[in-house]
């Protein structure tokens, strides 16, 4: 409810912009045909002319900004950007028909712009004065277009130093994810190793445990023939019943 009151004040507030855009247009268009007394009244009323529709687009853009409509805030936020576009190649027309104004009808010509201000008539000090002004805008003009183009810059500057903080903080991410894929590698390396050496020792073990086999059958088979002749270890037993034969 509170937009659609908004939005009427809004479509009244267009309508009296364009009806203002429509005036200033047909006086500048008439401009270059009057006499300079004429051309001096024209443009003290297109000077208030383009200060009243100056506050309606101020007016305008404040309403826009109290919408809580989004599209509706861009809506009329859009509308209000060509306003001020148009406005200002109005006004920069309308400057460069001032600056081009000669002759007695209270504009500066080229014999007195060097004119101490007490020598001036009263319509030749506002002329020059307008010039002045209108020189003045276009340098605030020109400056503002510089620093427009400044501040673009900045921002693509900010922009790259943001994607290179985001590169950078992926570098430091993967860093991190590699040492800790180097410690799980290192801790299974160790783990590998005390495997292998626990198996080498178990080889070892076995080894000897052969080799205390082998010791075994070797002295059973030799020293059990009183001749100290090789004999397999099944002659053992035989040598022990013959024994026993003889003692009996």
């Amino acid at each position: 409810m509170e937009d659609q009151s908004r939005i009427a004040t809004l479509k009244d507030s267009k309508i009296s912009v364009e009806k203002k855009f429509t005036k200033i247009k047909d006086a500048l268009k008439k401009f270059d045909g009057l006499s300079p007394s004429d051309k001096k009244k024209v443009t003290d009323t297109l000077s208030a002319d383009f200060k009243s529709l100056q506050q309606n687009i101020n007016e305008m853009q404040n309403d826009a900004k109290q919408l809580k409509d989004s599209s509706s805030e861009k809506e009329w936020t859009d509308q209000i950007t060509v306003f001020k576009t148009n406005k200002k190649k109005l006004q920069e027309e309308f400057e460069l028909k001032q600056s081009s104004m000669k002759g007695s009808g209270g504009l500066l010509n080229e014999d007195g712009k060097d004119k101490k201000i007490s020598e001036m008539s009263s319509l030749e000090v506002m002329a020059n004065g307008d010039k002045t002004l209108a020189e003045s805008r276009r340098a605030l003009n020109n400056m503002e277009k510089t620093t427009g183009d400044d501040i673009k810059v900045a921002q693509a500057i900010n922009a790259d130093l943001d994607k290179q903080m985001g590169q950078l903080d992926n570098a430091a991410s993967a860093l991190k994810d590699m040492d800790a894929s180097l410690n799980r590698a290192a801790k299974q390396i160790g783990e590998m190793l005390k495997m292998y050496a626990t198996n080498k020792v178990i080889m070892i073990m076995i080894i000897i445990v052969v080799l205390v086999i082998i010791g075994i059958v070797i002295a059973a088979a030799v020293g059990g023939d009183p001749n100290h002749l090789f004999n397999a270890p099944h002659d053992i037993f035989n040598l022990k019943t013959t024994n026993a034969t003889k003692t009996k």
